[in-house]
């Protein structure tokens, strides 16, 4: 296993220090802590992998800034802050959280919440203009790093640039803002302590960078500092003890226990105190160390007192301190309720929507699998567990956080399920449930389709997309328009039908009940015009389901909250499309409720609202006797064939270009403008318009779809003296589908059917009787022709 990368090294070294300079590798090993200054990168980078691959070496560092080499003369020293002039570079520390305090090798969850932190703060500083850092990982935790230009005495403002940003992220370390400071160096091994399989030893790596780090502005470093001000002078030890931390010296005072001033002592203040044990002692013997942490530690140096620390002190001193202070703690800190709101607190727009969890984030909801909203949970649990140790600590006890254990994570889990608004209806809708049926939602805002007025995004529309370019009402789309005139040159109605569609795919329901169908030879332009409603109205809100999949469990789950449903080249057999699928069609355009399976959850019962579109290089036929899913057609025919210059059918002059759907892809927002005018247009009669060429194609569909309607034009007449006893006419429609290889159907059904195909056809019994004596029922108002037309059977 190798124990350094020296490519990453240099790496980072060019990244933070890209001009010549002086710089000091830091290295802390069995002898202790030591530094060797380099002006050669390459130089700098080798010595810090040959360091790294050595065991006994805990760390590898850089210097932040590079060295004024003038202000160096002992090489026996450490590079100090009176060593850098000028400061280069500036980083953002975030180290894990260890449950008992003590830093050590981070877990593997430890570690990913530190990256989540730095991600988080990532995006914060991005969102107010900063360019993008360098991430790396130390190993155990996270580091953001900028460049810089400043002076070495910068008035403060790194150091209040992290104090701002650590009271928005509390895992920030205030610390690292002197100039002197040194870094982790990526490309070396951070062994900080013994390692075991939990918290193994790991190599300090660029998790991301750009090519270059580009120079903060002062002015962006303010934007961010200005909310914090520092005193006059900066002391470099506290001068008053942590106010969230225990009161020792009020603790003693209250119980006049005599103790002596308190003095500086390590990271901490020590206070020598009278033994609490033997009161006839009178050389004080005992003492108590805070850390700034606020862990004590006591002990008393009396022989027979051996053994009593902290605990036994405290005790000794007030004999009620456990009592009184466990009473002061908090409540509920182990309960999964308690757990889950303090959760929420942090993710305050969540919801529950088909079994799942969203949260709004950037003017949309956002899925979140169970796995990751458990993470979250994890991260959530250890912050308020590590809040309960300093709460144990301001009381004086030295207890360690609860553990976080998986069977607590999973109970939290099922209690946020439970207390979080849950959305019973299909989205778009307000969090109260009112539908949103007149409204898109583009990057910029949310855009009224009747008033054209542009909203700012808002946590309570429950949308689960948006459109991925702004809303611009002044933007144009001169190509697609070109690319329409290339497809209906000759017939403008073809656009404008054309321009309906578009628009009523940004409904949010299908108000209409239709199902559009665009027929047309194959390369005629079908799938371009489709793709590109699909870009507009948001990839993430369509789906695409093959005509023999959407009978299909499982299969319509997808199609759920979509805006379009697509059926792509639809090829129907002989006989036609199957009345099963012809069914299936016809519930789903005619906005009727269906049970919809996926897998591995529960059924629910909804109405799919997207618009089906469905495209064809052949004329359809329908098993609809009915004529139901006949009249919810709206047609579009393609006339054009953009085949390529060596296919044996190409017509010159109609080529096309192989960077079309890029170039209309950049009109995108004209394209919008575009079909909310269709929108509007229609919205005026709300019926589409009709091109002659649709109206030929609809009815040669219909005349393929109904067999009754075949029937009749072969073999009836409208006679308004005629008359057929119902057994001849059935007789011959049993003969007529024989010979088309169509099964017949009974009596009964084929009257009903002729009654829709021919409605002036009334059927009444005969004035006359016939040769049994009995008057047969009969059609008035039809006779059959003479010359009987088959097609050839199948």
């Amino acid at each position: 296993m190798f124990h350094s990368d020296y490519d990453d090294s240099l790496r980072f070294l060019r990244l933070i220090h890209p001009r010549a300079a002086w710089i000091e590798i830091r290295v802390k090993g069995a002898k202790g802590v030591y530094g060797r200054n380099f002006a050669d990168l390459d130089d700098a980078a080798d010595y810090a992998a040959e360091r790294s691959e050595q065991p006994e070496t805990v760390a590898v560092w850089v210097t932040t800034n590079a060295i004024d080499i003038g202000t160096w003369q002992d090489s026996q020293k450490l590079v100090g802050d009176h060593n850098i002039s000028t400061r280069t570079a500036c980083f953002i520390d975030f180290d894990a959280v260890y449950p008992d305090g003590e830093k050590t090798n981070s877990t593997e969850a430890e570690l990913e919440a530190t990256r989540v932190a730095a991600v988080q703060c990532i995006e914060y500083l991005s969102g107010l203009g900063f360019p993008r850092p360098a991430l790396i990982t130390s190993g155990n935790g996270h580091q953001v790093w900028y460049r810089v230009n400043l002076p070495a005495d910068d008035g403060g403002l790194i150091e209040r640039f992290l104090i701002a940003l650590a009271a928005k992220f509390p895992g920030v370390d205030q610390t690292v803002y002197n100039p002197g400071r040194v870094g982790r160096l990526p490309g070396t091994m951070n062994r900080r302590a013994p390692e075991t399989p939990e918290r193994p030893h790991r190599l300090a790596k660029i998790v991301d960078a750009p090519p270059h780090l580009e120079v903060l502005t002062r002015e962006l470093l303010e934007s961010v500092a200005s909310v914090v001000s520092l005193p006059d002078a900066v002391v470099p030890v506290p001068e008053e003890i942590n106010p969230i931390l225990f009161d020792v010296e009020g603790f003693l005072t209250k119980h006049n226990h005599p103790f002596q001033p308190r003095k500086r002592k390590g990271d901490g203040w020590l206070w020598d105190i009278k033994c609490p044990f033997r009161p006839e002692e009178t050389d004080g013997g005992a003492w108590i160390w805070q850390s700034d942490e606020g862990v004590i530690t006591a002990k008393c140096k009396h022989r027979k007192c051996a053994g009593k620390g902290w605990k036994e002190i405290r005790k000794a001193i007030d004999p009620d301190f456990d009592k009184t202070a466990k009473a002061a703690l908090p409540t509920g800190i182990g309960d999964a309720e308690c757990l889950a709101r303090r959760h929420l607190e942090g993710h305050p727009h969540c919801v529950l929507y088909q079994e799942s969890i969203y949260e709004y984030q950037a003017g949309v909801y956002v899925e979140h699998k169970p796995a990751a909203i458990k993470r979250d949970i994890r991260r959530t649990m250890m912050r308020v567990f590590a809040e309960y140790a300093d709460w144990q600590r301001k009381q004086g006890l030295n207890a360690s956080p609860p553990s976080v254990n998986e069977k607590l994570v999973a109970s939290v889990y099922g209690v946020l399920t439970s207390i979080v608004p849950e959305i019973e209806v299909a989205a778009p809708c307000w969090l109260d449930g009112r539908p949103i049926k007149d409204s898109i939602v583009c990057a910029n805002g949310v855009v009224d389709l009747s008033s054209l007025v542009l909203t700012p995004h808002t946590p309570e529309m429950f949308v689960v997309s948006k459109l991925p370019y702004d809303y611009d009402p002044d933007a144009t789309c001169p190509r697609w328009n070109t690319y329409l005139e290339e497809l209906w040159k000759d017939d403008p109605e073809a656009i404008q039908l054309a321009q309906e569609i578009a628009g009523y795919t940004l409904l949010a329901d299908n108000p209409l009940q239709v199902l559009m169908l665009l027929q047309g030879a194959s390369r005629g332009g079908k799938g371009v015009f489709v793709r590109m409603l699909c870009e507009m109205v948001g990839r993430e809100n369509t789906t695409s389901i093959s005509i023999r999949n959407i009978t299909k469990q499982f299969h319509l789950w997808g199609a759920r909250g979509k805006s379009i449903i697509m059926i792509p080249d639809v090829r129907a057999p002989q006989k036609g499309l199957p009345s099963e699928i012809v069914e299936m069609l016809n519930i789903i355009s005619g906005n009727d409720t269906l049970d919809i399976n996926g897998k591995n959850r529960d059924i629910v019962s909804e109405t799919l609202s997207g618009k089906l579109i469905a495209t064809t290089n052949d004329l359809l036929v329908f098993d609809d006797p009915s004529g139901a899913l006949f009249n919810r057609l709206i047609v579009l025919k393609f006339t054009r064939s953009f085949l390529p210059p060596d296919h044996p059918e190409h017509v010159e002059g109609q080529d096309q270009d192989p960077e079309l759907e890029a170039k209309l892809a950049l009109e995108l927002p004209g394209i919008l403008n575009w079909s909310i005018q269709g929108l509007q247009q229609l919205r005026k009669r709300w019926q589409f318009t009709r091109p002659a060429s649709s109206v030929a194609l609809k009815e040669e569909l219909a005349s393929e779809s109904s067999p009754i309607k075949q029937f009749v034009a072969n073999h009836l007449i409208r006679d308004p003296h005629g008359r057929v006893t119902v057994n001849e006419l059935y007789t011959l429609w049993v003969q007529w589908c024989v010979a088309e290889d169509i099964d017949p159907i009974s009596p009964r059904s084929m009257g009903m059917l002729l009654r829709s195909a021919c409605p002036w056809a009334k059927c009444e019994r005969s004035s006359t009787l016939d040769a049994t004596g009995v008057r047969p029922r009969e059609y008035h108002g039809i006779t059959i022709k003479n010359t009987v037309r088959h097609r050839t059977p199948a």
